[in-house]
């Protein structure tokens, strides 16, 4: 349509002379048509442009959609091992409550037992008190005894004496087992604490997800809604303008139909014809001579902005910054633990023979030796949860410092003399939480300082110890 326009307005050049007066409403006519089609056209290339910008974002929120939708799917599979989760954690605290249950039965069956081995030890030794007295040297006089009776009296009396310290060797056995009875419910109890804040904590995770994933659907499908609708619209004004188009353009034909006819009715003036032709022919050379001219400027601009380019990308690609070279690594982090004792270490983990059982066996710490009365301090800012004696650790004290680097820590200090903290009671790091003593199976005054990670015993040189 832009060519037979441009072709349209050369032959109007070569009938200036030829048309007579009355033809000027049509050449108006025509250009007013020419300037509408222009104007329409730069419509229509707009209603192109923004029916392909709303095709383009359709296609993207179509896309976030289908992301959206697999995030919710996701999040139906996480909720859908949540579950599972939840049911083998159920199936753990099961199992955990028949085990804190047995094991509460056996605290109390060792209660039990301890108490009424107290009784059997109190029996034996008022016993022993009743039967080994001074008045066995009275008794051999006034009864007349005889040399080889006294002697079985004596035997009798040692024999005696072995028996209860036969019973006090099993009452300690006894509390002994009863206490680390106590020690595994305790775990236990621990154990189940830990698991059920696990699993709500998981539930309430699961479910904000699901919750954000759904919204995030609603809200992508809303666009989605959004951009089809505009879509709609672009396409509707689209058809409008191209039907708009259509219409100037066959009126645009019509015009240029009749505007021929009348110039061939004009065939019988020669000479205004050949005037007429003459200018045309003069008209077509400038014409061509003008369109020669564009295109050279056309190709000139374009030469000028193809170098302009190169140019650009040459500058660009010899001024590229350099890669910066990476980073030198970042040292490695100290431990957020301090020595909770000036002394040296004696004794690290791992097996050893024991100082007083004389058997070989497994140094559950690290041993600090320190003076007695020396003070201890909190390795780092933590609860106190347990203090109690031991016959082996004598003296213990723990201190649960909750997570460290993803890790649930507890320290524990043993043979102190005393302790000046309690359990329940927030410390700081480096606090004096009691001193070194040396109760319990000990040699001497020191620190025996042991670690848990996630509820086992570790070596306390990998926290840094």
């Amino acid at each position: 349509m832009r060519r037979f326009a441009a072709g349209l307005a050369v032959l109007a050049l070569g009938m200036t002379v030829a048309v007579p007066a009355w033809a000027d409403d049509l050449d108006n006519q025509r250009d007013r048509i020419s300037q509408d089609l222009t104007a329409a056209q730069s419509r229509l290339d707009s209603d192109i442009k923004s029916l392909a910008n709303a095709t383009s974002a359709l296609k993207q929120s179509q896309g976030q959609l289908t992301q959206a939708r697999d995030q919710l799917a996701e999040t139906h599979r996480q909720l859908t091992q949540a579950q599972t989760d939840d049911q083998a954690a159920a199936g753990r605290l099961a199992q955990a409550q028949n085990e804190l249950e047995a094991a509460k039965a056996a605290v109390a069956e060792g209660e039990r037992n301890v108490g009424a081995q107290r009784i059997e030890v109190g029996n034996v030794v008022r016993t022993q008190y009743q039967q080994r007295t001074n008045m066995v040297g009275i008794g051999m006089v006034v009864t007349g005894a005889s040399t080889g009776d006294i002697n079985n009296r004596v035997q009798w009396s040692t024999t005696m004496f072995d028996s209860t310290q036969a019973e006090l060797d099993k009452l300690e056995a006894l509390q002994a087992q009863l206490v680390a009875a106590q020690e595994r419910q305790a775990r236990i109890e621990q154990q189940m604490a830990e698991e059920r804040a696990a699993a709500a904590a998981n539930l309430v995770k699961r479910q904000r997800l699901a919750a954000q994933a759904i919204e995030e659907e609603r809200a992508v499908a809303l666009l989605v809604e959004a951009n089809a609708n505009a879509e709609l619209v672009a396409g509707q004004q689209l058809q409008a303008s191209q039907n708009h188009a259509r219409a100037l353009s066959a009126e645009q034909t019509d015009v240029e139909t009749r505007i021929i006819a009348r110039m061939r009715a004009q065939e019988a003036e020669a000479a205004r014809l050949a005037e007429a032709a003459r200018l045309d022919r003069e008209n077509r050379a400038v014409e061509r001579s003008r369109a020669d001219i564009e295109a050279a400027r056309v190709r000139a601009e374009t030469e000028a902005a193809q170098e302009r380019a190169d140019q650009a990308r040459a500058q660009a690609q010899g001024g590229a910054a350099a890669v910066p070279a990476p980073p030198a690594p970042a040292a490695a982090p100290a431990s957020p633990f301090i020595k909770p004792s000036s002394g040296p270490v004696t004794s690290r983990y791992g097996m050893r023979l024991h100082p007083v059982l004389k058997v070989w066996k497994l140094h559950d710490g690290t041993d600090y030796g320190a003076a007695c009365n020396t003070p201890l301090r909190a390795a780092a800012d933590g609860v106190v949860t347990e203090r109690y004696y031991n016959a082996g650790y004598g003296n213990r004290l723990m201190i649960d410092h909750g997570r460290v680097d993803g890790q649930y820590i507890t320290t524990g200090y043993n043979h102190a003399t005393r302790y000046t903290v309690s359990p329940g009671q927030r410390v700081k790091q480096g606090d004096v939480i009691g001193y070194v003593g040396t109760t319990g199976y000990s040699t001497g005054c020191h620190l025996h300082l042991m670690t848990w990670v996630n509820g086992k015993v570790t070596n306390p040189q990998t926290l840094g110890f």
